[in-house]
């Protein structure tokens, strides 16, 4: 319970500061597989309760990318974390990353779990917004997992993009 009370509390820090315009970015080179492995490591232990496999993706001649490397770490963990939470026992979940033709770095979430409808995507975006899946099925969250990905790749000058078959 400290944990999550702990946990909750950084993301509205976060959040709001990403919202005041005052979180800081150091950028540096990075490796994008650094962070993903990171992440990984970070939900190895909720994954391994759920039977879920993660798997990470990236061409060994990956290039570094200029950014904050905290922020990058959040975005991926934050990205993982909700794929764990509504992906099912024995499920699978991937993150990859490549070069796409434009020579942007993408960094791509893919799961197995009940996606996001269509007519939530852009409200799950806002803070504090939680979808008819989380509700539903009672996932533990606050709703902040989503908007701060997003306020970290706008503070980079990227796009999240929310891809769902639902």
């Amino acid at each position: 319970s400290g944990r999550y009370l702990l946990t909750l509390i950084n993301d509205i820090l976060d959040l709001s500061r990403i919202e005041a315009g005052r979180r800081d970015i150091v950028e540096e080179p990075t490796h994008v597989q650094d962070c993903m492995d990171h992440a990984k490591n970070m939900l190895v232990g909720r994954a391994t309760e759920k039977t879920i496999d993660i798997v990470v993706s990236a061409p060994a001649n990956l290039p570094k990318v200029l950014c904050d490397y905290r922020a990058l770490n959040q975005i991926a963990i934050n990205l993982l974390t909700n794929a764990v939470k509504f992906t099912p026992e024995n499920g699978k979940v991937t993150i990859t990353a490549r070069v796409v033709p434009d020579g942007r770095m993408a960094v791509i979430v893919s799961d197995n779990g009940p996606g996001i409808p269509k007519t939530e995507q852009q409200q799950l975006l806002r803070a504090f917004s939680r979808g008819s899946h989380a509700t539903k099925l009672a996932i533990e969250g606050a709703g902040l997992g989503l908007p701060i990905v997003k306020g970290l790749m706008d503070v980079h000058g990227g796009t999240l993009e929310i891809v769902s078959e639902t």
